[in-house]
């Protein structure tokens, strides 16, 4: 949803940016939940954080309800056009690649502490500040493939999953 907002909000010749600088803002949540709530889950449990994300999700939802304005009324679409596009390969082709690529990110984040603490022998206290290196490397990847990708989109897109492949393969090692 949010990438439909941002692009349209945007219009054609900023949407790739645009959308980079919310991506950016999904990574800098990450750069600074991602190590608090693993503090937070060593103090209080693993369940503190859901709980402490149910409440902060409930309150966004009040103010985004409460912020957002009325529909604008854009392009229409029809139950029968949005079944017609999904004959499209190619579109089948960009959701296969958006799941294996997330999929591939998100099986990290669930593994990453226990691989720093199992398997690299660190110790439980260092494993917020890893998660802050590895949000703030994303961050400046994210902001620099938005930059790029509003003028060459394959130049950084296919050069970054192929890093993020190439990255996932190696922690298999």
């Amino acid at each position: 949803m949010g990438a439909v907002v941002v692009t349209a909000a945007a219009g054609p010749a900023a949407s790739t940016r645009a959308t980079g600088v919310m991506v950016g803002g999904t990574t800098f949540a990450n750069i600074v939940g991602v190590p608090l709530g693993t503090v937070a889950g060593q103090l209080s449990g693993w369940q503190g954080p859901f709980w402490t994300l149910a409440v902060l999700s409930l309150a966004a939802a009040a103010v985004i309800a409460r912020r957002l304005p009325a529909d604008s009324g854009g392009a229409e679409s029809t139950l029968r056009g949005e079944v017609a596009s999904l004959s499209n390969g190619r579109l089948w082709l960009v959701y296969l690649s958006v799941a294996l690529v997330q999929g591939g990110i998100m099986a990290f984040y669930s593994y990453v502490a226990p691989l720093l603490t199992d398997r690299a022998g660190l110790a439980e206290a260092v494993v917020p500040l890893a998660l802050l290196g590895y949000g703030a490397c994303a961050l400046v990847g994210t902001s620099l493939g938005g930059r790029l990708g509003g003028h060459r989109p394959y130049a950084a897109l296919l050069p970054a999953t192929a890093l993020t492949a190439l990255v996932l393969a190696a922690i298999t090692l």
